[in-house]
């Protein structure tokens, strides 16, 4: 709702300097191949998503385009983590 917008604005603190942008590397996570098959066999477990769903070629394109040197999991893999 509205206020629930207007209560987060005022309690999101401003940037003190405008026109200062934070560099995206320094709030993101370290890839890890062993980080990245715990997170899909959560992912699949949680959701009840098909193991096959990490061969999906739109979702590899995504994990592509998140970092180029991702090395995405074959579905028996994941299916062994499970």
């Amino acid at each position: 709702s509205t206020s629930n917008l207007i209560r987060h604005m005022n309690a999101c603190k401003p940037d003190p300097t405008p026109g200062t942008q934070t560099k995206l590397t320094a709030t993101m996570s370290k890839y890890t191949k062993g980080g990245l098959r715990f997170r899909l066999a959560k992912w699949v477990t949680r959701r009840h998503r098909p193991d096959a769903i990490v061969e999906d070629d739109e979702l590899i394109e995504i994990f592509e385009y998140l970092n180029p040197k991702v090395e995405t999991p074959s579905a028996k893999t994941t299916r062994r983590d499970i």
